[in-house]
């Protein structure tokens, strides 16, 4: 049997963090370590969690919140530090997160069936728009991380991006499984301006910036903000120096893979 080991970041989580962390002892393959790493919170979060068995980092109390920020890998990463080394995954979760029974043994199995080193399942009522796994209820194999940097995120816009581009890179498979469904307290929503910046950092072609706007029209302003964002960075010379180092390689693939599903349309336009 995998073992699995859980990193869950949370801030002012009393009422929801309940739930996720008792869908974890819920599972058929319960989790042998569940480690909350408490941001600063002001509420009940830490001590619920500990009251459930979970194990408790700690961090000191900031103003303002880290969600969708750089600052928010460095609250994983203390989480992730407490990762025992013989773990066969680890898994990154969000407090409002509640798994169902099978997700953790069903997704496991599919990985392992497919050779994928990361991977997620679909959230409810939630689309589904590529086969990039989602953050939240995503397990990697931490044999494989450990050996890429350490098995830690790197404090930059774009962390949990950069894993996924990272693992590409060196020919891992990363996926998403939307017949695996879990469900989340919050809609998932883009983050603005934050997620313009991380695009920028991450290497993202414009054409492919423009198509995140499309989609997420639904939400237009937060959709125009997140072009904003990315066209400051742009015409900003100083964010130049702030480019990931899977920047070109997400770039050169991005436009690949473009151009790639035109000649696909035309040839089949053509016949």
């Amino acid at each position: 049997m995998k073992r699995v080991e859980v990193v869950i970041a949370a801030r002012n989580e009393e009422e929801r963090i309940g739930m996720t962390v008792r869908s974890l002892f819920d599972q058929s393959l319960v989790p042998s370590r569940v480690v909350v790493v408490d941001d600063g919170s002001t509420d009940a979060t830490g001590r619920i969690a500990r009251d459930l068995g979970c194990e408790v980092v700690t961090l000191p109390y900031h103003e303002s919140s880290y969600l969708g920020r750089p600052e928010l890998a460095s609250t994983f990463n203390a989480g992730l530090r407490m990762v025992s080394g013989d773990a066969d995954y680890v898994m990154i979760l969000g407090a409002d997160h509640s798994l169902p029974e099978d997700y953790i043994l069903r997704l496991v199995e599919a990985m392992e069936e497919e050779g994928v080193v990361a991977g997620s399942g679909g959230i409810s009522n939630e689309r589904e728009d590529s086969e990039v796994p989602r953050n939240s209820g995503m397990l990697v194999r931490t044999d494989v991380w450990m050996k890429l940097n350490g098995m830690q995120y790197p404090t930059t816009w774009g962390y949990e991006g950069w894993l996924l581009f990272r693992l590409r890179e060196e020919g891992h498979r990363v996926k998403l499984f939307p017949s695996i469904k879990s469900s989340v307290g919050r809609a998932t929503r883009i983050k603005g301006t934050w997620d313009g910046r991380a695009m920028y950092v991450l290497g993202y072609d414009w054409k492919y910036v423009m198509g995140r706007v499309v989609l997420n029209m639904a939400h237009p302003a937060d959709s125009l903000k997140m072009l904003s964002g990315f066209l400051g960075c742009c015409f900003d010379p100083s964010w130049r120096q702030r480019r990931s180092d899977v920047a070109d390689w997400v770039n050169k693939e991005q436009k690949a893979s473009f151009w790639n599903r035109v000649r696909k349309v035309l040839t089949g336009a053509k016949r």
